[in-house]
């Protein structure tokens, strides 16, 4: 996301209600859950700014990613005086686990993310996984 942190705040409300019905729906198994979210150097608040880590804690309380194991990470976009999306997706892969049973999904936060979405990437890129 580049410049739409107000869009942001509204994707991550409706996602926050799309995680806990999820997580109540999975009969107790815990999912850990990392929002990445990418930022470039002309987005405001900027890296190591008091008002960016107030931002990313306000985010966490409104996803409900407060548990130790979840979070809210914002992935900066080096060297990107303008928007890019390639630059953007390659940050955040380079930000991603690898090799640990990860799966990274790239939403634009113009969607709606529902609990059935989530159901659906967690069994999709597995072995086995099937579609619910």
């Amino acid at each position: 996301i580049a410049g739409e942190d107000d869009k942001l705040e509204r994707f991550v409300e409706k996602l926050g209600y799309s995680l806990k019905k999820f997580r109540s729906g999975i009969f107790g198994a815990k999912i850990s859950v990392r929002l990445l979210v990418t930022r470039f150097p002309f987005d405001e608040p900027a890296f190591g700014t008091d008002e960016l880590e107030k931002f990313r804690k306000k985010l966490a309380k409104m996803s409900g990613l407060t548990d130790i194991a979840d979070r809210v990470v914002f992935v900066e976009v080096p060297n990107s005086p303008d928007f890019s999306r390639a630059k953007a997706v390659n940050a955040l892969h380079r930000e991603t686990y690898h090799g640990d049973g990860s799966a990274l999904a790239l939403i634009d936060v113009d969607l709606s993310i529902t609990s059935k979405f989530l159901q659906n990437a967690l069994a999709y890129p597995f072995p086995g996984g099937t579609f619910v």
